[in-house]
């Protein structure tokens, strides 16, 4: 099974608005992202580790609070990401209601089209769980990245 991350986007969260689009099929490449302290390098981590493993009923309120923009205090946060998965397209939406501390998932797939719920393929789902999750998705981004021709090594 081959399982890719091609983008992420985030909206209205602790971390910048953003979208990165990490697609070798896009024509570019980039060689690294980095931030200054605090600007959501470990909370980006955290978001993707959410977006594998369905986090909504594990998360504790003060959990899901501390991922609001403190800045814009925007009620609802969102973090998309897209992954193709045997060369099928899959997006993933998290998001995160900060006025009812609640943690809900809509998956898109090439089948069934957008559905509320993180509804990933049977294959993939016997591999991803929390534990799994908390203990390697770290060493997994970095593999995918690696994978991706993200870090180049000489």
């Amino acid at each position: 099974m081959d399982v890719r991350i091609i983008s992420w986007k985030t909206k209205g969260l602790r971390v910048p608005d953003w979208e990165i689009n990490i697609d070798p099929a896009n024509g570019k490449k980039t060689a690294m992202i980095m931030m200054p302290s605090g600007m959501g390098k470990t909370t980006t981590l955290k978001l993707l580790r959410y977006s594998f493993c369905d986090y909504s009923k594990i998360l504790q309120k003060k959990d899901i609070l501390s991922l609001q923009n403190l800045n814009t205090k925007e009620p609802l946060g969102e973090f998309t990401i897209n992954i193709k998965i045997d060369n099928q397209k899959y997006r993933i939406k998290s998001i995160f209601d900060f006025n009812k501390s609640t943690l809900s998932y809509e998956t898109t797939d090439p089948i069934d089209g957008t559905n509320k719920g993180l509804n990933l393929p049977d294959e993939i789902n016997k591999y991803l769980d929390q534990e799994y999750i908390e203990k390697t998705f770290f060493f997994l981004i970095l593999n995918f990245l690696i994978r991706l021709d993200f870090f180049h090594f000489d």
